[in-house]
């Protein structure tokens, strides 16, 4: 039956206002089936996830003897940090260093903070803290969730180490609160943050609440691994163990456990907002491997230039959640510092 709709009995102002009105609710059905956008986000372009709701750092301890430190050479300042290596080969020996620890429960990273104390495991030489290293703590939500002191009495003389330590909060919303997607949003955060930072990082490290040191001086590794060589925008470990993995769904990614370039924009300002707004997999560490290894020639052929730079690294072992000893993996290779993988048989 033929439909028709008679406005003949309405005046010309009544007829105006009822087409406005159908008008009206045509465009609000177009928009909630998703054929016209809700508005026009013009900030998302930036560097920030769209969860990010609040940026707040707190320094929370200085180290005494290295309070005017932030400018001073790591070399002039501390014999035991001066490589023998001509400056050729660690051109980057003073870089400054972030050493940045996400968790999302402070129960987890309390568990295994005072390994850290432990001499086997003690991240300098006793007495001979690091003028170039700092040590955050990333939480995922907002500053009152946990008792910031109970973290720095768990690390005890640990915390010589470092020219500071500070509690980051990168207040991601409940939305983006579960094991991936809150992790990119709280990896992506970070970005914004460290630049608001008074000390210009070079580089940071991930370091989760999993992560273990298996030797003791562990950061002036970190100063080896990012101070000498070829530079890099990132540094790390392939998924390692034997059991076969689709090369199309994790191929030969970094595990977000890495080093990362903070000081080249090329890496900051371009490359991760870019893989962040058109990777398919919205998982920070995947979609970054995806752009400098795109399934597609033709975007890979204009990013040849920089393909290098994506550094596989056994310094760090990304094991997963097998049982693992720290003994045989120091008899495996002197060069392996960290594992990632929780369930450490800690036999030594």
């Amino acid at each position: 039956r033929k439909f028709s709709f008679n406005l003949s009995g309405y005046d010309q102002m009544q007829r105006t206002l009822l087409v406005a009105i159908g008008i009206g609710f045509f465009i609000i059905g177009l928009i909630n089936v998703g054929l016209l956008p809700k508005a026009i986000n013009h900030e998302s372009k930036t560097a920030c996830p769209p969860t990010q709701q609040i940026i707040s750092v707190a320094t929370k301890w200085e180290n005494p003897k290295l309070i005017d430190s932030v400018q001073q050479s790591s070399i002039n300042s501390n014999p035991i940090e001066a490589t023998s290596l001509p400056l050729d080969i660690c051109p980057r020996w003073d870089s400054q260093v972030a050493i940045v620890r996400p968790f999302y429960r402070s129960n987890e990273m309390l568990r295994f903070l005072p390994r850290f104390s432990d001499p086997k495991f003690y991240p300098c030489i006793s007495g001979t803290p690091y003028t170039t290293m700092d040590l955050f703590f990333y939480y995922h939500g907002v500053r009152g969730d946990f008792v910031e002191d109970t973290f720095l009495q768990s690390m005890g003389s640990a915390k010589e180490c470092f020219r500071r330590i500070g509690f980051l909060y990168s207040g991601v919303s409940a939305a983006a609160d579960d094991r991936l997607k809150g992790a990119t949003a709280h990896w992506h955060g970070l970005f914004p943050i460290l630049k608001n930072e008074p000390v210009p990082y070079d580089y940071f490290f991930i370091m989760e609440s999993d992560v273990f040191p298996i030797r003791n001086n562990w950061l002036r590794k970190i100063k080896i691994e990012t101070g000498c060589g070829e530079d890099f925008y990132v540094k790390g470990s392939q998924w390692y163990r034997q059991e076969w993995v689709s090369y199309n769904t994790l191929g030969w990614h970094i595990n977000g456990n890495a080093i990362y370039n903070f000081k080249d924009e090329h890496f900051t300002d371009y490359i991760i907002p870019t893989a962040r707004d058109n990777g398919r997999t919205k998982v920070y560490d995947i979609d970054t491997w995806r752009w400098f290894y795109p399934k597609l020639r033709t975007d890979l052929a204009p990013r040849r230039e920089w393909v290098h730079k994506y550094k596989l690294s056994n310094f760090i072992i990304n094991w997963g959640n097998v049982t693992w000893k720290v003994s045989e993996w120091r008899k495996k290779d002197p060069n392996i510092y960290f594992i990632h993988g929780v369930a450490i048989d800690d036999d030594l």
